[in-house]
């Protein structure tokens, strides 16, 4: 009889002791790691919002600590399904806890966090890109009227050649074109811009696409891509310009001996753009292009024959018969002639202006070996919409014929230099 009751005391106590070990552990129980803050439709890196430590720690039990830019806070914590309620200092924040990830705007501070437990692994999401294509940007909405552009301002801003739209691409990649190229990935309701570590959320109504920049909104509407505007000399084989600071060879007729050539180097000494200078008055929406070609000429030939004057002519890279059929002359001076003549841009018809300046020949430099140099400044200047980029400026050989009613298009290639201003 003593031995049964101690078999059955001995039970009772494992039972108790059993009852006393809490049963299994928590499973959410364990360290978050902060990975990035979400604020104004504007997703960050943890580390760019707060540079301290930063993460949440679930304790069995319904306590743990909540580490802020290294400030540490105790805290509660329940779990109804997925929603978990944080309270810190009696404030309940309540969020979401699921696959290891806690979303939650910690003391309602407009800042919704995202933490991963320590060892796992972010889901993948769900990625779609139903918003592929190309839209327009239309309009800036702001509370600061200095940002916000209206539909008809920005009309007038691409019609003078800033870009203004953005590529959604179906692989999720694509690029916002205002004035520059932002590269950027992109999944339904989020683009991300690489270059910039940041991440803007935007929303679809009635048709048009608002992307939250925080103090300005963009509204795009979705559109047809323009063709590209198809080169017509690109088309008759006038592919290869002169690049800045480059030599290049470059012949010329003898002046004394018309029998006679010179070789000399040609080089695009600079290339500017800007929209005022001393001597270059502003027109609004326009631009100055301007480019210095030094030409040397150094052999016997130059030296003891001469250099007849280099012939040189002002194309159009998008439409060569447009320019050469519109251009007339509008003033006269002693150094230069100005034409005006009709571009399309933006699929408009506008002016465009060019200047010929007459060039400048240095004195013969002799450096006591007998050898002689000197050289030709040439000085091309237009003034176009802004943003235009289809001047060319070329120059030839005195002695290759341009027959009466021919386009530079109509000759050979290669019997050109050109510079083309983009």
């Amino acid at each position: 009889m003593k031995k049964i009751i101690a078999i059955l005391l001995t039970f009772v106590l494992l039972l108790s002791l059993a009852a006393c070990g809490g049963g299994e552990p928590d499973p959410n129980a364990g360290k978050y790691q902060g990975i990035s803050a979400k604020a104004l439709g504007m997703t960050m890196d943890m580390s760019e919002v707060y540079p301290g430590e930063t993460w949440v720690e679930l304790k069995s039990g319904g306590k743990g600590t909540v580490m802020l830019d290294g400030d540490d806070f105790p805290m509660k914590w329940t779990l109804d399904g997925e929603a978990i309620t944080i309270t810190i200092d009696g404030v309940d924040s309540v969020g979401r806890l699921a696959d290891g990830v806690i979303t939650v705007d910690l003391m309602d501070m407009g800042v919704e966090m995202t933490f991963l437990k320590e060892g796992a692994e972010m889901p993948a999401p769900e990625v779609t890109y139903n918003d592929a294509g190309y839209w327009e940007i239309v309009r800036m909405e702001s509370e600061d009227p200095a940002s916000a552009i209206s539909e008809e301002d920005m009309a007038f801003v691409k019609s003078v050649g800033v870009l203004m739209y953005m590529e959604l691409n179906a692989d999720g990649t694509g690029a916002l074109f205002m004035e520059e190229e932002m590269p950027l990935t992109w999944a339904d309701g989020a683009i991300s811009f690489p270059e910039e570590n940041m991440t803007v959320s935007y929303t679809l109504e009635n048709g048009e696409m608002k992307l939250d920049m925080i103090e300005t909104v963009i509204v795009l509407r979705k559109g047809e891509k323009p063709e590209p505007v198809t080169s017509e000399m690109e088309q008759a084989g006038f592919t290869y310009f002169m690049e800045e600071g480059k030599p290049y060879a470059f012949v010329n007729r003898c002046a004394d001996n018309k029998d006679l050539d010179t070789v000399g180097e040609a080089t695009v000494v600079s290339y500017e753009i800007f929209e005022s200078a001393d001597g270059y008055e502003p027109l609004e929406g326009y631009e100055w292009r301007a480019v210095t070609i030094e030409i040397r000429f150094f052999d016997d030939n130059a030296w003891e024959y001469g250099i007849e004057g280099v012939t040189r002519s002002y194309e159009d890279y998008y439409h060569v018969k447009l320019l050469d059929d519109t251009a007339e002359l509008i003033e006269e001076t002693d150094t230069y002639d100005q034409y005006r003549y009709t571009i399309i841009h933006n699929g408009q018809e506008m002016d465009a202006y060019y200047f010929i300046n007459y060039g400048t020949w240095s004195d013969w430099f002799s450096d006591g070996n007998g050898n002689h140099e000197c050289t030709l400044t040439l000085v091309d200047e237009f003034l176009v919409p802004i943003g235009y980029d289809g001047c060319v400026v070329s120059i030839r050989n005195s002695r290759v014929e341009w027959p009466d009613g021919a386009y530079i298009t109509d000759l050979d290639p290669d019997d050109f230099l050109l510079f083309r201003l983009n």
